[in-house]
């Protein structure tokens, strides 16, 4: 069957099962409760979008877990090489450098690598995540091709006082410890979050490189985190709020060694990162203005097997102004400009060191239409980067309640990444060396959803379903020239194209709630090198991946079962492939509530089914193992 015969198919099924569920449709609807964000670009502007949050209750749950984690359980497929080593998001086919990471409303990752390791980003200290699918490149600019991840300190002006703290304790010598205190009023207000965890990672697997696959212990992945961040808000006038966040921290760990050659020493990573944001906001009658500025700071200092040590740091300094206007009705007008400076020192450079400048406008206008059933965005952005204008993007999207619970949606965009510092001005060595003739990339991506909402009794329910495309030229690739020397090359064509289904049901009976909720993503990723016609299959992107969870609570008790499936991927374009694998961890835990003090106790079994497993080729994954944490929350307004 072909693509476009299963999805015709697919939308039929889907709009009778939902037609045939009219029967018993009351007035109600049920929705999610969200999160404040920070960013109104993407609340405002990102119509048609699809947008995954993550409410408060599953961000608890992984308070002492990492971003990665956080996501491997998303429709996200994120690829890590070990325990200890590098994780990268890659979402609806595109590579780990087509998916922007915004914090606070401004893009963070490294302008040096493209990317961002999700491995060292711990999840407490974010107030909301947030996954954008799709690309977004005229609202948040380079990079945002395949998606937008968004982190935010949240509004501390509008939570409660009180005192967060976590302690963990799992297999491993695995131990972590947060801590969160927040005080203050609605016109001013602070708050300090710490963490720090460790773990000798010792974890057994099956090695499946030795004939006989014996059981084996990984030695030598030590890893150290700890950071620290601050937030403070004041409302200046009636007006106008001042936000300013600043966020520290460091992670020293050993990388693990492949498998296929376990006794080989290990190199050692240190990373340290430095961020600060400012967001001064005015808003009055119909005009709003935001003044934001940031400072991004990496360092990573990367120890070799013979202990020679090669540093790597930059910095971003970044300045944006928007103002927004709302017109007639409903309709916003939003206009606004970045400037960014970025800074990078590399024992790897050929000089050394290496800067450069981008200026980007942009500007996105929202009305909507049929007593506000169906609302509009289009937005436009032009970037000055490297002495010439890039070529100008925009993107449209629309979104329509139709009756009984019903909504259309779709987006169609033009999006472009610039080729990172290593891939300009790594300097030329035995076996690699950058290319300062790379131009950027550009595509398009689009999507066309149906969503449905249901409430009737004690059921409350969404389901949705997503048709994605995405076409991206002049991709990127490091390939071997004829010395064999690795170096960038505008060589290859992406091409994606796809199907999400999201489903969710909560059914209350009595003090008992069951949830059940399924993301299924259907993805066909393929490489085109230019002048050729034959496609290849785009490594490291499962074609089938699923992701589910089981929960009830019942008064004070609570347990979890959630569900991983990854189909098999191709490690490179000579379809060598790993299997495919399935994945289960299990959750429960007790409440305690004591006047203004919510305790909860929460045991973890992660791979439940000691499921043997490579994310990324060579590289163990731990078997079956156990983790116990206690979470406490005060509430100290009075």
């Amino acid at each position: 069957m072909s693509f476009k015969s299963f999805t015709i198919c697919v939308f039929t099924c889907f709009l009778v099962i939902q037609l045939q569920a009219q029967k018993s449709i009351t007035d109600s609807i049920y929705t999610i409760k969200g999160i404040d964000v920070y960013s109104s670009r993407l609340e405002t502007f990102a119509v048609g979008a699809t947008v995954q949050k993550f409410d408060t209750t599953l961000l608890r749950l992984h308070r002492t877990e990492s971003i990665s984690q956080l996501l491997g359980g998303s429709g996200a497929n994120i690829k890590s090489t070990g325990v200890s080593g590098l994780s990268t998001i890659s979402l609806r086919g595109g590579g780990s450098t087509h998916t922007a990471i915004v914090w606070n409303g401004l893009s963070i990752q490294s302008p040096m690598s493209g990317s961002t390791d999700f491995s060292i980003l711990p999840v407490s200290m974010f107030s909301s995540v947030q996954l954008q699918y799709g690309g977004s490149g005229t609202l948040f600019g380079s990079g945002a091709v395949a998606g937008i991840v968004h982190l935010s300190s949240g509004n501390i002006l509008t939570t409660p006082n009180g005192i967060s703290a976590s302690i963990g304790y799992g297999s491993a010598n695995s131990k972590n410890g947060f801590i969160n205190l927040k005080q203050g009023n609605k016109r001013i207000a602070a708050s300090i979050k710490a963490f720090r965890s460790s773990s000798d990672n010792d974890f057994y697997f099956n090695n499946t490189f030795d004939i006989k696959h014996n059981k084996e212990q990984i030695t030598n992945a030590e890893a150290t985190q700890l950071g620290v961040a601050g937030d403070v808000a004041i409302k200046l006038v009636k007006s106008t709020i001042w936000s300013v966040s600043s966020w520290f921290q460091q992670s020293d760990k050993n990388l693990q060694t492949p498998m296929s050659n376990l006794n080989s020493d290990n190199s050692n990573q240190k990373d340290y990162q430095l961020l600060a944001s400012s967001n001064l906001r005015f808003t009055k009658e119909k005009l709003s203005l935001n003044l934001k500025s940031g400072l991004v700071n990496g360092r990573i200092d990367y120890t070799d097997p013979v202990n020679k040590t090669f540093i790597n740091q930059f910095n971003s300094i970044i300045n944006e102004l928007e103002g927004k206007l709302k017109l007639i009705k409903n309709d916003e007008l939003l206009i606004g400009v970045n400037h960014a400076k970025e800074f990078a020192y590399s024992d790897s450079y050929l000089d050394k060191r290496a800067n450069r400048t981008r200026i980007s406008l942009f500007s996105s206008y929202k009305f909507s239409l049929l007593n506000n059933k169906l609302k509009t965005a289009i937005s436009i952005r032009d970037e000055y980067f490297d002495s010439q204008f890039l070529p100008f993007v925009f993107s449209f999207g629309l979104e329509s309640a139709l009756n009984y619970g019903l909504t259309i949606k779709g987006n169609i965009s033009k999006n472009y990444k610039i080729p990172s510092m290593n891939d300009l001005y790594w300097g030329k060595t035995t076996f690699a060396q950058g290319n300062p003739n790379l131009n950027s990339e550009s595509g398009w991506s689009g999507e066309i959803g149906l969503s449905h909402k249901y409430s009737a009794n004690k059921i409350k329910a969404e389901s949705s379903i997503t048709i994605f495309r995405t076409y991206i030229n002049h991709w990127i690739t490091w390939q071997p020239n004829e010395l064999n020397v690795w170096t960038p090359e505008n060589v290859d064509i992406g091409k994606t194209y796809g199907v999400d289904f999201k489903a969710l049901i909560n059914l209350k009976v009595d003090k008992t709630t069951f949830t059940a909720n399924g993301f299924y993503t259907y993805t066909n990723a393929r490489l085109l090198a230019d002048g050729s016609s034959e496609e290849k299959v785009m490594p490291y992107t499962p074609m089938h991946k699923f992701n589910g969870a089981l929960s009830i609570n019942h008064k004070s008790f609570f347990a979890r079962y959630s569900h991983t499936f990854n189909y098999i991927r191709y490690i490179n374009l000579a379809k060598d492939k790993l299997p495919y694998y399935n994945l289960g961890d299990l959750s429960s835990g007790y409440q305690f509530k004591l006047k203004k003090t919510k305790a909860e106790l929460v045991f973890n079994i992660h791979n439940i089914w000691n499921t043997d497993y490579q994310v990324t080729a060579s590289y163990a994954m731990p078997l079956r193992y156990y983790s116990l944490a206690l979470n406490v929350d005060i509430n100290t307004n009075h």
